[in-house]
């Protein structure tokens, strides 16, 4: 009797871890929240000149962020990511800047390289979750024109390199939709009134065609004096003198 229940009750065990078999493996290993940042772009038209791009280490980046990061911007035909080696030729000394310190180091070594803007990465981590910060800075000026922020966890050593690429791909398509767009607008300088560049002999008879009445001192006529002077007399027509 025993023998029975057992042959009957280990096929329904097997078959219940059947079942729960792919719902244990479905388990996610790594979860992403929402962006943090609901307008992300602060200078549109700015970003649409936007045609190369440098990418240098992340800040406490253990896990490949950086080159994943890379990989996923190079697939935009918009524009070119700058060779990691030149990158990381000029960003030496880069794993120590503080945070704060380090959009102006990446506006330097982004002119240094001839990119247009640096994409600024910050892995922040935390006891229950972490969290990932992109910032797209400008080599000109230093303007950060483009940040998203996302908390994100993982079981194990290390989060899974296709979640960090779907997470990673995300945030950057918020970006890469709007960059090279447009031609780098040249700065020229107003061209000057066609007045100020004519010379002045073509000026005045333009100025002297105001005035037609205007005429010289010398020939203004001068109206007599009504008032005789102390002592004289008017003058009187003559008398007729009639011939001898």
């Amino acid at each position: 009797m025993v023998k029975k229940i057992v042959k009957k009750g280990f096929p329904q065990v097997f078959l219940l871890v059947f079942f729960l078999l792919p719902f244990a493996c479905a388990t996610p290993v790594f979860r992403a929240g929402t962006d943090k940042n609901s307008i992300p772009l602060f200078a549109k038209e700015q970003i649409g000149e936007i045609h190369t791009i440098a990418i240098p280490s992340f800040f406490n980046d253990q896990h490949a962020w950086r080159e994943i990061a890379a990989e996923t911007a190079s697939s935009s035909t918009t524009i070119t990511i700058i060779p990691s080696e030149e990158t990381e030729s000029a960003a030496k000394d880069l794993a120590s800047v503080p945070p704060d310190e380090r959009p102006e180091i990446l506006t330097k070594i982004g002119t240094a390289v001839h990119a247009d803007a640096v994409l600024n990465g910050l892995i922040i981590t935390g006891q229950e979750s972490n969290e990932i910060i992109l910032q797209l800075i400008s080599s000109g000026d230093g303007r950060i024109l483009w940040w998203q922020a996302t908390d994100f966890t993982y079981k194990g050593d290390r989060p899974s390199r296709q979640g960090q690429r779907i997470l990673l791909n995300h945030m950057l398509s918020q970006l890469l939709v709007h960059t090279g767009k447009r031609e780098k607008q040249l700065i020229t300088t107003p061209a000057r009134k066609k007045t100020d560049t004519q010379p002045k002999a073509e000026q005045e008879p333009k100025a002297e065609s105001q005035k037609p009445d205007a005429q010289p001192k010398s020939e203004k006529k001068q109206k007599p004096s009504k008032k005789p002077g102390k002592g004289t007399r008017p003058q009187t027509a003559p008398d007729d003198i009639s011939p001898m």
